[in-house]
């Protein structure tokens, strides 16, 4: 799927999905921050990064444009547009390319020293007991997030139609998706395409810092 939409000429919008470019950083990193905030008060990048919103932002921003490959990577991505503007995007990855060492490298490259990667460890490990195990040479599906303004008219769903179509092509024997459990809103466009709960992983920590029990994981076979 290159492009879809309705006709800009009967004054209906118009939306077209393209692969992702360096140059869409900045809304990448803003919309992956929506993700990962999900239907949360709190998002976890605001315990992981320290500092204000706009740093966090800019901590986002550069590893998704960064050389050193991680599950931020524009590369990753593809984005839909409405009227030239950036209003969705989503990345499909093969995880087993994108560990945490690759995260790590990522941040030697964009300044942070030792230190500050030893104190963000710190401040992931209480949740890192709240993550679901990852299916065998599954295509990870991940990000997935809309500009307020425009959800509701089918974006998401039309990349993770896109994304999943690419999964196949490359071979992939399944793909998989996290989510908040309670984000019924997401649970319900990934069930219209196919994906089925097969995972929760809750934990009293989790919930709260959160205020959420923990993650649930979704699974789409491909073949």
């Amino acid at each position: 799927m290159d492009a879809a939409g309705y006709d800009e000429s009967a004054g209906l919008f118009t939306m077209s999905i393209r692969p992702a470019r360096p140059t869409d950083s900045p809304e990448i990193a803003y919309l992956a921050y929506l993700a990962n905030r999900s239907h949360l008060a709190v998002a976890p990048y605001d315990l992981f990064f320290p500092g204000s919103f706009e740093q966090r932002l800019g901590v986002l921003e550069q590893l998704v444009r960064a050389r050193t490959v991680t599950w931020f990577h524009w590369s990753h991505f593809v984005v839909a547009e409405e009227q030239r503007r950036v209003a969705a995007v989503l990345a499909g990855y093969d995880s087993r390319a994108v560990g945490l060492h690759c995260l790590g490298e990522a941040l030697y490259e964009i300044g942070w020293g030792e230190r500050q990667i030893a104190e963000l460890n710190e401040r992931v490990e209480p949740f890192e007991g709240c993550t679901p195990s990852e299916g065998e040479h599954a295509w990870s599906i991940d990000h997935v997030a809309t500009l307020p303004a425009y959800r509701d008219r089918g974006l998401a769903s039309a990349l993770l139609i896109h994304m999943v179509e690419k999964g196949r092509g490359l071979g992939f024997s399944a793909a998989q998706l996290n989510l908040y459990i309670g984000n019924s809103a997401a649970q319900r466009i990934y069930e219209k395409a196919g994906f089925r709960l097969v995972e929760k992983c809750t934990d009293p920590g989790f919930e709260e810092a959160l205020g959420c029990p923990g993650i649930a994981r979704m699974v789409l076979a491909l073949t």
